[in-house]
């Protein structure tokens, strides 16, 4: 589908404060529904760790969310997808999440991901093939084993 097009493209110094807010605009809600509380530091704090890991999507030429994934071990671990509010609901973190399933798979590298049980991203991972491995009283872990057999 045409209207799903994206690209990504490298974090610079300049997004941070975008960053910042977007975290703001797609996460606070869920962590407060959980019992946290996030200040502008905390949220800073959360942005810049392994801030060089992050990749800008741009949809219709205009930045519209971030993709955090280290990709260091053996199984990738998915930090954070997060699309702002005012493009949700059209695909696009399903497209930008299949892309990253396949990357992973091309790779040989299975994906982990932690998710707030208040959170409906949760469907969209479940949606995808990831399963819970374990909870938390907050949040669920959740993996997507590479298939043995890629030929499916």
């Amino acid at each position: 589908m045409a209207s799903l097009t994206y690209r990504r493209r490298p974090v610079t110094d300049q997004d941070l404060e975008w960053l910042v807010t977007l975290r703001t605009l797609t996460m606070v809600p869920h962590l407060e529904a959980s019992g946290y509380v996030f200040d502008d530091a905390d949220n800073t704090a959360r942005v810049t760790q392994d801030y060089d890991s992050i990749q800008v999507i741009q949809h219709a030429g205009r930045d519209v969310g971030m993709l955090k994934v280290l990709r260091s071990s053996e199984v990738w671990q998915l930090i954070q997808i997060q699309i702002h509010p005012d493009h949700q609901s059209l695909g696009l973190g399903g497209r930008v999440l299949d892309d990253l399933i396949k990357e992973a798979f091309e790779h040989g590298k299975s994906l982990s991901l932690s998710v707030l049980k208040v959170n409906p991203a949760q469907r969209l991972y479940l949606r995808h093939g990831f399963v819970v491995e374990s909870e938390s009283e907050g949040a669920y872990q959740m993996i997507l084993n590479m298939p043995t057999d890629l030929s499916r």
